[in-house]
C-alpha cells in the first residue's frame, strides 16, 4: 500500500486552498481565472461572464473523480468541451490542472493531465510523498471525501440546469403531462436514490440496474449449482450421468467437464491397477499350485503312522486329565464337611442378629409414633377458611377506616377561657393530641368543648355511623377467630396451621416407617422373638450406628425366611447353637466371617447349596475316599503304558502331528490343488477380456488433464466467490444506508422555504420526495412558478439537502452564478441563508454582479475579483 493512503473508509476534512491550471477548455495560465484561491467559510468569486469561472468550478469537480485515461467514445462530450478549440494557432492536445488542499494530516496537492491517448496523474501528500498510481488516488479520495462522485455531482456541484431538474422532479405531481412526468420521475428517484445510497458509488449506473447486473453475473456462474454442497442442483442424481441440460452455470460447466474427466481418470485407473492386480495373483496362485502339491505327495507317506499317534496322543490327554481330577477330589472332600458345619452355624447367627436389630429399631420407631401421637393430640388444627375470613374482615376493616381519613385539616382553635377541648377520631375513638392550640387532622373527627358544643368533621358524602358499624362487624368477627385459637395475630394462626401439618406429616413418616421395619409381622410376635434373642446374645453396635430405616429392607428379607406363620414365633434351632464361635457378636464381625467363608455377594444358603452338591456328586462318583485312592493307583499304571507306545511312533514331521483327521486332510490337499487350478484359469481369462475393453489412453494422461479441468473449476468457483462477495457488500451497504432521510429535508426544505419566499409560499414532501406547493390558499403547479420561484425552491431545496449530508459541518458547496431570476427582497434572504451555511462549511459563490459584495460584507467573506487590473 502506498504511503499515506489506508484501505479503510475514514472520513477526514477536506479545505479547498487553491486550484489552477495551465491549459483548460478557454482558459491557459496566461489568464487570471487560471489560478484561484479559496479561503475557510465564503469565498466569492466575482467576474465578468466568460471569465472562466464556472469553468474553474468544472475543473475542482474532474480533478477529483475524472479518470485521466480518456475513452474517444464515452468520453466524447468532455473532449468536445474542455480541449481546447482555436481558429487560429497551434491547438493544445493536452489539458491539466492542480487542486491544492488540506486534509487532517495537512496540506495535499492533485495534479492531472488529460490526453486524448492517455494522461497522468499525481498526488502530493503532506509528508512529502508523491504518488501517480491512479487506484492509489482513487483509494485516497474514498477515504477523505465523506460521500462519493454521485452526491457531489448532483448536490455540492450542482449546475443551474441540474437545479431545474430538481424542482421539475420533487414538482412531478403537480405535471399532468404524461411522458413529462415520466422523465422527471427518474430525475427524483435518481436524487432519492443518491441520497439513500450515498454510501454507494454506482458510478452513474442507477443502483437497480446495478443490482441487476451483479445478480445476472451470479446467475451466469451458480446456475443450477449448490455452493454449499459443492454439487449440481438437486444433488448427485444430477450428476454427469443426468445433466442439466439448459441454463448450466459457468461453475456447472467446469464441474461436469472436471468430472468426466475424474471418472475417465478412476476407470483408467482402476483398470490398469486390476491388470496388475490379475498378474500378481496369477503368478501368486501357480506359486501356491507347486507347493500344495508337493505337500500331497509328501503326506500320503506318513498319513497311517500320523492317526496311529494321534488315538495315542487322545488317550494320554484323557487320562493325565482323570488323574488330575481325582488329586483334585482327594484335596477338596475333606474340606467340605468342615464348611458346611461352619456355614451352617455363620447362617443360623447372623440371623438371630438381623432378628435383634429389626426388634431394636422396630421398638424405637414406636416410641418415636406414640410421642407424635401425643404432640398431634394437643394440637388444635386450624382451618384455612378462617384464616381466609380473618384476612378478609382485616382488609374490610382497613378500606373503611380510609374511607374516613379523606381530610387533610389544621384546625386552630383559640378558647376565650380556660375550657377543655376534646378531639377524638370517629373510626376508632382515639383522642388526638393538639400542638399549641392546633390539631393535625387527617380523618373523621368529633370535637368536644364539655357543657359547650360537640361538633363532627366529616368527609363529604360519608356516613360514619354506618362506616362505624361496619368496623365494628368486621372487629366482632376477627375478636372471634383470635378467641378461638386463643391467639392474638394472623402470623401465629398461620404457624399453629403449619406446625399441625408438619406434625401430621412426621406422624405419617412414622407410619410408614412402622409399617416396612414389620413388613406384615405381628409386633407382639416379634417383640417376644426380639426379646428371647436378647437374653440369649447381645448385640455390639461398632463404629457408625446402623439406624438408617433403609438399612432394614434387605434384613427385613432375610429374617422372614426364619419366621414361621404357623408357630407365629422367630427360633433358633439347638443343632445351629451349638456351632455359635460365642454369645456376644458384632452384626459387622458376621457378616466379615460369612463373606470370608462364602465369598463377596454370596449367601451362606447358596454356599450350603453349593458344598452339599459337591458332597453328593463325590459320594455318588466314588463312594469313599478310599475307593478314589485305588481307582488313582490304577490309571496311573495305565498311563505309564501309554505314553511309552506314543514315544514309539513319534517318527513323524513335526508340521503333520498337530492334524487331528489325516483322511480328511489329505482330501482337503486334492480339492486346494483343484481349486487353485480352476483360480488360474478364470484369472487368465478375466485378464484378457480386460485387456480388450481398457481405453487407449493413460492414466497419466487423464491425471494432467484432471488437473488442468481442477483447475478451471477452482478458478471459476473463485470468481463466483468474488462476484457473491461483492452482491453481500453492496446488499449490506445498501441496507446500512436505507434510513429515510425525506423527513429531515422536508422540515429544513419548508424552512428554507419560509425564510427566502418570506413565509409566501408553503411546501409539504413525502417519502417519495414529491412536493406539493401552495401560495396562500392557491395551489402552485411547476408550469405556473415563474423564474425567481424556480430558483427560490431549486436553493431552498438544495441548502435542506446539504444540510443533511453535512449536519456537523466541515462540508462544501458550490453555488454557481446563482439567484439571478430572483427579486431583490429573495436575493437577500438566500444570501443570509448562504452566509450561515457557510459558518460552518466550505463556500464558492461565483457571479458577475458586484452587489453581492454589499450583501456579504457584513459578515466573514473571501473576495476574489477575476478579470479586474
Amino acid at each position: 500500500m502506498q504511503p499515506g493512503i489506508t484501505g479503510a473508509a475514514v472520513r477526514r476534512i477536506m479545505k479547498l486552498k487553491e486550484v489552477q491550471c495551465d491549459q483548460f477548455a478557454g482558459l491557459n495560465r496566461n489568464d487570471p481565472a487560471s489560478t484561484i484561491k479559496f479561503g475557510d467559510g465564503l469565498n466569492l468569486i466575482v467576474g465578468d461572464n466568460e471569465q472562466g469561472k464556472s469553468t474553474m468550478v468544472d475543473l475542482i469537480y474532474y480533478l477529483l473523480f475524472k479518470d485521466v485515461k480518456l475513452d474517444t467514445r464515452s468520453d466524447k462530450e468532455f473532449i468536445a468541451r474542455y480541449f481546447p478549440q482555436k481558429t487560429t494557432g497551434r491547438a493544445g492536445d493536452v489539458i491539466d490542472g492542480a487542486l491544492v488542499f488540506e486534509d487532517e494530516e495537512g496540506e495535499c496537492c492533485i495534479r492531472k493531465e488529460w490526453e486524448k491517448k492517455g494522461g497522468i496523474c499525481r498526488l502530493t501528500l503532506p509528508d512529502g510523498t508523491l504518488i501517480r498510481d491512479p487506484d492509489a488516488l482513487k483509494q485516497y479520495l474514498r477515504d477523505t471525501l465523506p460521500y462519493q462522485e454521485g452526491i457531489y455531482g448532483e448536490i455540492v456541484f450542482a449546475s443551474q440546469k441540474r437545479q431545474l431538474n430538481c424542482v421539475k422532479s420533487i414538482m412531478e405531481g403537480l405535471n399532468r403531462d404524461k411522458a413529462t412526468k415520466d422523465k422527471l420521475q427518474q430525475t427524483r428517484e435518481t436524487l432519492l436514490s443518491v441520497l439513500n445510497r450515498a454510501a454507494l458509488e454506482t458510478g452513474g449506473v442507477a443502483l437497480d440496474e446495478l443490482e441487476k447486473q451483479i445478480e445476472q453475473r451470479l446467475t451466469q456462474y451458480n446456475a443450477h449449482w449448490n455452493d454449499r454442497m459443492e454439487l449440481p442442483e438437486g444433488g448427485v442424481k444430477r450428476g454427469i450421468h443426468n445433466k442439466w441440460k439448459k441454463e448450466v452455470g459457468l461453475i456447472l460447466q467446469a464441474y461436469y467437464e472436471m468430472e468426466e474427466v475424474r471418472g475417465k481418470l478412476r476407470k483408467a485407473e482402476a483398470d490398469e491397477e486390476t491388470c496388475e492386480e490379475i498378474t500378481d495373483r496369477i503368478r501368486s496362485l501357480e506359486k501356491e499350485k507347486e507347493l500344495r502339491t508337493a505337500e500331497k505327495e509328501e503326506f500320503s507317506g506318513v498319513r497311517t503312522a500320523l492317526k496311529t499317534r494321534r488315538i495315542l496322543l487322545e488317550k494320554l490327554t484323557d487320562q493325565t486329565e482323570r488323574i488330575r481330577e481325582m488329586e483334585k477330589v482327594l484335596q477338596e472332600w475333606p474340606k467340605l464337611s468342615r464348611q458346611i458345619a461352619q456355614a451352617q452355624a455363620l447362617k443360623e447367627q447372623r440371623n438371630q442378629v438381623t432378628l435383634l436389630r429389626q426388634y431394636e429399631q422396630a421398638d424405637r420407631i414406636r416410641i418415636n409414633r406414640e410421642a407424635a401421637a401425643d404432640r398431634l393430640q394437643q394440637m388444635m388444627p386450624v382451618t384455612q377458611e378462617d384464616i381466609d375470613t380473618y384476612r378478609k374482615a382485616q382488609r374490610r376493616k382497613a378500606g373503611l377506616e380510609g374511607e374516613m381519613s379523606g381530610l387533610s385539616l389544621v384546625a386552630r382553635i383559640q378558647m376565650e377561657k380556660d375550657m377543655p377541648v376534646h378531639v377524638s377520631q370517629l373510626a376508632s375513638g382515639e383522642e388526638l393530641a393538639a400542638d399549641g392550640n392546633e390539631f393535625q387532622i387527617n380523618a373523621a373527627v368529633e370535637i368536644d368543648i364539655p357543657d359547650v358544643m360537640k361538633m363532627q368533621l366529616l368527609p363529604q358524602d360519608v356516613d360514619v355511623d354506618v362506616l362505624r358499624e361496619e368496623i365494628k362487624a368486621c372487629d366482632v368477627v376477627m375478636n372471634h377467630i383470635m378467641d378461638q385459637y386463643k391467639t392474638d395475630s394472623c402470623d401465629k394462626l398461620e404457624e399453629m396451621k403449619t406446625s399441625y401439618q408438619q406434625c401430621q406429616f412426621e406422624m405419617e413418616r412414622l407410619d410408614a416407617q412402622w409399617n416396612q421395619i414389620l413388613d406384615g409381622a405381628d409386633w407382639e410376635n416379634l417383640k417376644a422373638a426380639g426379646e428371647a434373642a436378647r437374653q440369649k446374645y447381645s448385640l455390639e453396635t461398632t463404629g457408625e450406628m446402623r439406624q438408617s430405616e433403609h438399612s432394614l429392607e434387605t434384613a427385613g428379607e432375610e429374617t422372614a425366611h426364619e419366621y414361621s406363620p404357623e408357630t407365629a414365633a422367630y427360633t433358633v434351632s439347638p443343632e445351629t447353637e451349638e456351632q455359635l464361635p460365642n454369645r456376644s457378636l458384632d452384626p459387622d464381625e458376621i457378616d466379615d466371617r460369612i463373606r470370608a467363608l462364602c465369598g463377596a455377594g454370596v449367601s451362606p444358603e447358596e454356599y450350603l447349596g453349593g458344598r452339599k452338591a459337591k458332597q453328593s456328586a463325590c459320594e455318588d462318583k466314588y463312594h469313599s475316599i478310599e475307593e478314589l485312592k485305588k481307582q488313582k493307583e490304577t490309571l496311573e499304571q495305565e498311563l505309564g503304558q501309554t505314553q511309552k507306545e506314543a514315544d514309539e511312533a513319534n517318527q513323524i514331521p513335526d508340521k503333520y502331528k498337530r492334524i487331528p483327521d489325516p483322511d480328511r486332510y489329505l482330501t482337503e490337499l486334492n480339492e486346494e490343488v483343484k481349486e487353485l487350478e480352476e483360480d488360474i484359469r478364470r484369472s487368465n481369462a478375466r485378464k484378457n477380456e480386460l485387456s480388450r475393453s481398457m481405453d487407449e489412453v493413460a492414466a497419466e494422461e487423464y491425471a494432467e488433464l484432471l488437473e488442468e479441468k481442477v483447475q478451471n473449476y477452482e478458478k471459476t468457483r473463485k470468481a463466483y466467490r468474488h462476484w457473491k462477495h461483492i452482491s453481500e457488500v453492496f446488499q449490506e451497504l445498501k441496507e446500512q444506508s436505507s434510513d429515510n432521510p425525506v423527513q429531515d429535508i422536508e422540515d429544513h426544505f419548508r424552512k428554507y422555504l419560509a425564510e427566502i419566499s418570506q413565509d409566501a409560499l408553503d411546501a409539504s414532501m413525502d417519502e417519495r420526495m414529491e412536493v406539493d406547493l401552495a401560495s396562500g390558499t392557491r395551489r402552485l403547479t411547476y408550469d405556473t412558478l415563474s423564474d425567481g420561484t424556480k430558483d427560490t425552491i431549486a436553493l431552498a431545496f438544495r441548502l435542506a439537502m446539504l444540510e443533511h449530508l453535512f449536519p456537523e459541518g466541515n462540508g462544501l458547496a458550490v453555488f454557481d452564478d446563482p439567484f439571478t431570476d430572483m427579486d431583490p427582497g429573495r436575493v437577500r434572504q438566500a444570501c443570509r441563508l448562504v452566509q450561515k451555511f457557510a459558518e460552518r462549511n466550505q463556500v464558492i459563490f461565483t457571479t458577475c454582479d458586484n452587489k453581492y459584495e454589499e450583501i456579504f460584507g457584513n459578515g466573514p467573506v473571501n473576495v476574489v475579483h477575476i478579470g479586474a487590473d
